[in-house]
């Protein structure tokens, strides 16, 4: 369910705000999780440690990269948004959106 979050979020900035990458901070201590986000397509882009908090991993990954799901659980319901309709049609209203700028 993470993954499609993170994925959902990646595959909306892309035509709403031209999004190249998806980062994600991750605890610097939490190993496991960064094997996980790697296998999922991110890659590591910085780190650092602050004794007062514990996250300080960063991984990223090119939206350009995310494929659209076949059948996505995230829609969007919002009053005010462009992006009414289920994610698969994402791309179709990515084309609409760019052609009107």
């Amino acid at each position: 369910m993470g993954t499609e979050l993170i994925d959902w979020a990646g595959l909306r900035g892309r035509p709403k705000i031209r999004a190249g990458w998806i980062r994600i901070d991750v605890w610097s201590t939490n190993t496991g999780l960064h094997d996980y986000y790697m296998c999922k397509g991110f890659r590591p882009c910085d780190a650092w440690a602050d004794p007062d908090y514990p996250s300080g991993a960063l991984f990223e990954k090119p939206v350009a990269g995310i494929g659209v799901p076949a059948c996505s659980k995230f829609t969007e319901n919002s009053a005010d948004s462009q992006f009414t309709e289920p994610l698969a049609n994402v791309e179709e209203t990515a084309k609409l959106n760019l052609a009107a700028i």
